[in-house]
């Protein structure tokens, strides 16, 4: 599980979900080669921003209350698989099979590019419709969860949180 600490926002108008804010970390401060590192330069522009999520809220959190988030990591690895392999999949398959139209219907360069650049288009897009729906599909699979309420003292308060995944 991956966690991540978090403070409540607002309660969604659904009561099994809340909206958390939490702050972008950069390990860039455990890292020797700090000061020869350009990525130091944009953690350091980039590190006090917060992130909106909306999570499950299975231990009934109220705004302002401290919690830790978390999210199992085979739904991260599968989610990341679908978002970034399912689109760009789709869109070599669909722009190879305008290219082997083109030359069939025996076109001109120009207009074999044209089609396989539209078909690619036309692929990305329908990969990520389809992204889009098996994520949605499944989203209490990659919904992130509250797993523990903290009070103001750091003193974490257990809740049973029930678990829907099974490992393969």
């Amino acid at each position: 599980m991956i966690e991540e600490h978090a403070q409540v926002i607002k309660l969604d108008n659904n009561p099994q979900f809340a909206w958390v804010e939490t702050q972008r970390q950069s390990s860039c401060g455990n890292c020797e080669g700090k000061s020869s590192c350009g990525t130091q330069v944009l953690s350091k522009v980039l590190a006090q921003r917060s992130n909106h999520v909306k999570v499950l809220n299975s231990c009934h959190a109220k705004k302002g209350d401290w919690v830790t988030i978390g999210i199992d990591e085979q739904s991260l690895l599968s989610g990341s698989f679908y978002l970034y392999f399912v689109p760009l999949f789709t869109m070599i398959i669909f722009s190879l099979l305008a290219t082997i139209f083109s030359h069939s219907l025996n076109l001109n360069s120009i207009m074999i590019d044209v089609n396989a650049i539209v078909f690619a288009v036309v692929g990305f897009i329908i990969g990520a419709w389809l992204t889009r729906k098996k994520i949605t599909s499944g989203a209490k699979q990659y919904q992130a969860k509250i797993i523990n309420v903290l009070t103001s003292n750091n003193t974490i308060i257990d809740f049973p949180v029930s678990s829907t995944s099974t490992n393969h």
